[in-house]
């Protein structure tokens, strides 16, 4: 009897095969599949967070000639979703596409160059100007309602940490925060 079954199901499939004919026929993902990251590069910062959570190292971070580069991998990607959980700028969304298969190796990877901020003090650079208008924007309003001065601000902000810590810097820091109150 047990024979018999498995020669009936045996042949269902032969007439009948019970897969999809991928690739002729495309298969929707199911709901809150987890598909390759995608950036809006217009919100991206270039703050780096994507990068510091990914497990599988995909999505790096390098600067360099004046410009940060987030570069991120979908051969190494595991599609788990830390990297759109820890953006703050909600640029880095997972799409619902699957297809991570390519015989050129520049389309599996994307990338976002942004422009990095020059110390008006030393000339390094140290972070994106994205991000610095980013931070510019969101402390502005506070700054105004408390009557400090936002060149004085911006002027405070432009400086890579080390020339931040410099004495001169320090004292110009304590006084913009005393007249804030």
């Amino acid at each position: 009897m047990v024979n018999f079954r498995t020669m009936v199901e045996s042949l269902k499939g032969l007439f009948k095969p019970s897969t999809v004919p991928y690739p002729y026929r495309e298969i929707p993902p199911a709901e809150g599949y987890r598909g390759k990251p995608v950036y809006d590069k217009d919100k991206c910062i270039g703050c780096g967070a994507c990068s510091r959570v990914c497990p599988a190292l995909a999505i790096t971070v390098s600067d360099g000639e004046g410009k940060r580069v987030v570069r991120v991998w979908y051969g190494h990607c595991a599609f788990c979703g830390r990297c759109e959980d820890s953006c703050p700028q909600e640029a880095i969304k997972l799409s619902r596409d699957y297809l991570a298969v390519s015989f050129n190796k520049e389309e599996l990877e994307d990338k976002v160059e942004l422009e990095l901020a020059r110390c008006p003090s030393c000339g390094s650079t140290f972070t994106t100007v994205r991000q610095l208008d980013k931070i510019f924007e969101l402390v502005s309003q506070t700054l105004v309602k408390r009557g400090a001065s936002l060149d004085e601000y911006r002027r405070l902000t432009m400086l890579c940490p080390s020339c931040r810590s410099k004495p001169a810097a320090l004292m110009e820091a304590h006084r913009f925060m005393l007249k804030m109150g």
